[in-house]
């Protein structure tokens, strides 16, 4: 058997199992059509992006998108909002997530 000379010898790096340490995250399931996740992987594929890149970019854009109707419901929440109150915000929230739904099922 043949020793390594000192400079061929490499280092082991022991790292933590899982993810590194960052910015805290969740896990989102989420149903799509066959039809779109079909598209999703063609993308994934022609832009060697994985599909969950894809789908938090995506997704990033559409709250930015709806910046001010967050920013609104941040405040309202918060109490800093002159009139816009919890039951408005609340209001408004629930008619952005049934225009979403209408939207989606179109």
């Amino acid at each position: 058997m043949q020793k390594m000379k000192s400079s061929q010898a490499k280092a082991v790096v022991k790292r933590p199992p899982g993810r590194p340490r960052g910015e805290e995250t969740k896990t989102l399931h989420v149903r799509i059509s066959a039809k779109l996740h079909e598209q999703l992987e063609i993308i994934s594929f022609a832009t060697r992006r994985s599909t969950a890149d894809i789908i938090r970019a995506s997704l990033d854009r559409y709250v930015q998108q709806h910046g001010d109707l967050v920013s609104a419901v941040a405040l309202a929440r918060d109490g800093a909002a002159p009139g816009l109150s919890q039951a408005d915000a609340e209001h408004w929230e629930r008619l952005q997530l049934e225009h979403d739904e209408n939207v989606d099922n179109d």
